[in-house]
């Protein structure tokens, strides 16, 4: 006669399939994750590849970060970006969207609630922001004299380091925010259009770079250093898409030429933590750093 498993035996198996199972669960995550930090790093290039070939076309200038009002195809106003732009490039404005946080930022709902009208061509929510430097913004109805109308939008022979200058990377967009670490510059009076990075792939933030090529760049977050510091983003939908990014949760980068601004030492306190990805690399006496040409 066959006997049956006892309750001990049962108890012992399910412990096992249990311990299996915390084992292996985070393994599995890790890959998936793994899997989706390929395809934004694809996407990335896709991008560049992109804004190459733009410029190209035109006259070996970068495009504007956005400017309004356009015209959509149904003969509406809308805020043309830079995705707009290299739109017919690469022919997948999905490619705008990480897949570990393809929500990341709701544009078209900030765009409505600062400037009355959504982008383009944009899908309702992207993941990635622009170097608000080398694709300063054009004339929108709340900056009639923007840098690209003031001092011209950028030409590919002002870029000294095309491989660490950046195009696109994993940020927010904000019109403000509080603290002295979102200061773009050292004598920074205002806050304002800024794109802090997001570090979505175990602590890297991934971008990409005018000459073709993208990576991922280490980041930490601010943590408590971060009190008093604070911005908001589009980050919900609705009418009200606004909300608060706290100053702990912001990310600052490490071993880039971003990390320190030109003149300035790496002890110096404004180096303690550079939230982004935005600029011109250079080069002083020291060593790589970033500097402002339009901003």
């Amino acid at each position: 006669m066959r006997r049956g498993f006892t309750l001990i035996e049962l108890l012992v198996v399910i412990a096992i399939i249990a311990i299996l199972a915390a084992i292996l669960f985070p393994v599995f995550a890790q890959a998936r994750e793994k899997a989706r930090q390929t395809q934004c790093m694809n996407n990335l290039k896709q991008m560049a590849t992109g804004t190459i070939s733009y410029i190209q076309d035109y006259d070996e200038k970068f495009p504007m970060a956005v400017y309004a009002p356009a015209l959509n195809r149904n003969g509406q106003q809308c805020a043309f970006t830079l995705f707009d732009a290299v739109d017919p490039y690469i022919k997948n404005l999905d490619i705008t969207k990480c897949p570990s946080e393809p929500n990341a930022l709701y544009l078209n709902g900030g765009f409505r609630s600062v400037l009355n009208m959504p982008t383009c061509n944009l899908p309702e929510t992207i993941s990635y922001m622009y170097n608000y430097d080398l694709l300063p913004p054009g004339r929108t109805p709340i900056d009639q004299n923007p840098p690209a109308v003031s001092r011209g939008t950028v030409s590919i022979a002002e870029v000294e380091f095309p491989a660490e200058t950046t195009i696109n990377f994993e940020a927010d967009l904000a019109l403000g925010g509080t603290g002295s670490v979102l200061r773009r510059k050292p004598d920074s009076s205002s806050i304002f259009l800024i794109v802090p990075v997001r570090a979505r792939h175990n602590e890297f933030v991934q971008a990409n770079f005018v000459d073709g090529h993208a990576k991922a760049i280490k980041a930490r977050k601010l943590g408590q250093a971060g009190a008093g510091v604070q911005y908001t983003y589009p980050g919900r939908a609705g009418n009200d898409p606004f909300v608060l990014r706290p100053g702990a949760d912001v990310w600052c980068v490490t071993g880039t030429p971003y990390a320190r601004y030109q003149g300035t030492t790496p002890n110096d306190p404004f180096n303690a933590c550079r939230p982004y990805l935005e600029g011109i690399a250079t080069e002083d006496n020291l060593s790589k750093c970033y500097k402002y040409i339009r901003l």
